[in-house]
Parts: C-alpha cells; structure tokens; sequence
C-alpha cells in the first residue's frame, strides 16, 4: 500500500479508524492432497501509543473449497479500532499543537491440512503500519498520515 495523507477540515473530529489488512498466497502439495487451509490473524495495536490497549482480537477464516495440490487463496481481515478495540473519539483527537501516533501489526498464522486433518504445513507472517494524527495549534486543520503494508479508513464527523 502506498502511503497516503489527509487533510480534514478544521471542525472534523475523527470518531474511528479501521484497519484491512490480510493474505494472499499460493500453495502447492503434489504428495498429499490438500482439505482445508486455515488462516488465523491478530490484527491491532502493536504497544507503541500512550493509550494503546493490550490483547487479543483473533480471527481465524478457514478455506475449503481448494484444489488439491495446487492452487492460491485469499484471507481479509477487518476490525474497528473503537469496537474491537475500546478506542475512544479521544484516542484520536490530539490537542491543538499535539500529535497522536499509533502503531499497528498483522500477524497471521497459516496452516494447510490433508483430509486426515494432519498439518501438510504452517507459516507465519507479519505486516506493520503506522497511523499519526496531528492537530495544528490554534484550530487548523487537523491531518492524518497513515504508512504501512494494509489498509486504513476513518470515519470523521463535524463538529
């Protein structure tokens, strides 16, 4: 993902952030057929902002219809950082001449299966993001800057 910058108008107040983030990959097995792939992601905060909440919001996607021995698949994960997350509108609203940077981490944990339910193989993999929401002294525009390997959206309301 590239990295992308925005400039919201002066009276927005950024109310939640999601996070997309997710896995595509080929497999192939010509031994041993493949039954099922599961592939189980923590998508959240990686510790790194004052505030940042620990613990776990695991989900697992599983994968069934597959040929094979060879083939790809396609894994996305979703979450809100306020419903998933307990993130408050506060979180996100730096005081005037302040900034708020918060970093963020994907892993996910991949595992193919033959129909016996006997692991043919596992992987792990991680991506990371940033997030950095600034307000400029006396009221301005606030902006937001997001860099990372997945995919960010915001919802804003105006005050």
């Amino acid at each position: 993902m590239d990295d992308v910058s925005k400039t919201l108008s002066a009276g927005s107040v950024v109310t939640d952030v999601e996070l997309t983030g997710g896995i595509r990959a080929n497999y192939e097995s010509p031994d041993s057929p493949v039954d099922r792939i599961t592939a189980t992601a923590d998508l959240g905060p990686d510790g790194n902002g004052p505030g940042t909440p620990y613990g776990s919001h695991e989900t697992t996607n599983e994968h069934t219809d597959l040929d094979p021995h060879s083939g790809s698949f396609k894994s996305i994960f979703n979450v809100s950082l306020v419903n998933d997350w307990s993130f408050t509108k506060e979180d996100f609203n730096p005081e005037p001449g302040s900034e708020i940077k918060y970093s963020f981490i994907l892993i996910v944990f991949v595992d193919v299966y033959d129909s016996s339910g006997g692991v043919l193989a596992n992987e792990a993999w991680e991506s990371y993001g940033d997030m950095t929401i600034s307000r400029p002294e006396g009221g301005g525009e606030p902006s937001v800057e997001f860099t990372g390997e997945f995919e960010f959206a915001f919802t804003i309301e105006e005050e």
